[in-house]
């Protein structure tokens, strides 16, 4: 099915929150940019979340809408914002503020990439009788997927797992993997060293938190790594380090690695903007769980310990590792279980024993979708003949 297809129409994207709810669209309209340039783009999110900085930044028109979010657990102040919530859906107000978005915008296709922005975005579609795609990105559909797979004209999924969570909406499912952006997949491991300033001698970990809850794996693993300089046995050697540590009390971290022993090798960063290059250096990745982390790392071929956020919803990231621990891709460590021992363990056992590490690292590779992008952008070619625009 040629992308062709997609000349001069105009493709509304919503989702956000965390990246991998906008990642993966970036991904797409990167790529149709590159092959078509004619494709018009629009993408719905909140003014409150990351997205608000990201698509602009990234050339996206961007409209936002309000979104009230579902509160885990059951204390007065989470009772009370889901009855909101549940007020809201009744009302249907975050469907309207959407339906009026896309009556003006007046889209060929919509993309609905997770999140609860996501859902009331294509359920107004699909009042519309506009085409609409749904990507799931976990093993366990999420609550916005599972209440718009009713509206959906293709629902993608990352993993083929969450096909057990969709069974009612089985002719609608296709597997496409989670797109990913080119330049993660095009960048080679040389150039990576090369462009991050790293020794290519040495072996690189490369410690990722996700989009939140990554304050544990940092003060983990840097206490690790502390423990592991003073080490006489079993000490991790020939080894360097990138980690990405976030904004939080990163100036007093970055101050705790000044001897000299531990800030040689040890490249921390508050941000790291050529992430491509990161992931393309990386001998071991330490990181979340979360879908896009997963598919970019599968597409590499990087082995990896994975410690799931242990309150992500459903307790998604568990399963998304699961996935990858049970082919022999990954060590998943629950964060209940992490300690800095344990952590050093697994490290010295991965790096110092080349059949496992070359074990994994083909066993990730096996279960990458480099194509996920292109098949993803068949889904929303084949959704797009089907439906009419909105009309006012």
């Amino acid at each position: 099915m040629s992308l062709a297809a997609l000349e001069n129409k105009r493709i509304l994207f919503a989702g956000g929150g965390t990246g991998g709810h906008i990642f993966p669209g970036i991904a797409v309209i990167e790529k149709l940019r590159r092959e078509l340039g004619n494709v018009r783009f629009m993408w719905i999110g909140t003014a409150e979340r990351i997205e608000s900085e990201i698509i602009p930044q990234n050339d996206i028109p961007f409209k936002p809408i309000k979104i009230d979010y579902f509160k885990r657990g059951f204390s007065p102040s989470a009772i009370m914002q889901n009855l909101s919530v549940g007020m809201n859906l009744a009302t249907f107000r975050s469907i309207r503020e959407a339906g009026r978005i896309i009556v003006e915008y007046n889209p060929d296709v919509v993309v609905g990439l997770g999140s609860f922005v996501a859902g009331p975005v294509v359920i107004a579609a699909s009042m519309r009788k506009i085409p609409t795609v749904l990507l799931e990105l976990n093993a366990k559909p999420g609550l916005s997927t599972k209440l718009a797979a009713p509206s959906a004209t293709k629902i993608c999924l990352a993993d083929a797992l969450a096909e057990q969570g969709l069974k009612r909406f089985r002719k609608k499912i296709v597997v496409t993997g989670c797109p990913i952006r080119e330049e993660i997949l095009s960048c080679d491991h040389e150039t990576g060293i090369r462009k991050m300033g790293l020794d290519p001698k040495l072996k690189t970990i490369f410690v990722l938190g996700g989009s939140q809850g990554a304050q544990t794996i940092n003060e983990t693993f840097i206490s690790a790594w502390e423990l592991n300089v003073k080490r006489t046995h079993k000490k991790i050697t020939g080894v360097q380090v990138i980690h990405q540590w976030g904004k939080k009390n990163f100036s007093a971290t970055k101050s705790r690695i000044q001897p000299q022993s531990f800030r040689m090798n040890y490249h921390l960063f508050n941000f790291i903007s050529n992430i491509a290059e990161a992931f393309a250096s990386a001998d071991l990745i330490i990181s979340r769980a979360g879908a896009t982390t997963i598919a970019e790392i599968t597409a590499k071929g990087i082995p990896s310990i994975l410690i799931p956020f242990p309150y992500a919803a459903n307790n998604h990231q568990l399963m998304n590792a699961k996935s990858l621990e049970i082919k022999g891709a990954a060590k998943v460590i629950e964060e209940k279980y992490l300690s800095t021992d344990y952590l050093l363990r697994e490290i010295y056992e991965i790096l110092n024993d080349a059949r496992k590490h070359k074990a994994m690292s083909d066993a990730a590779l096996s279960l990458g979708k480099p194509n996920a992008t292109e098949d993803f952008i068949k889904a929303i070619v084949s959704a797009a003949g089907f439906g009419k625009k909105a009309t006012e």
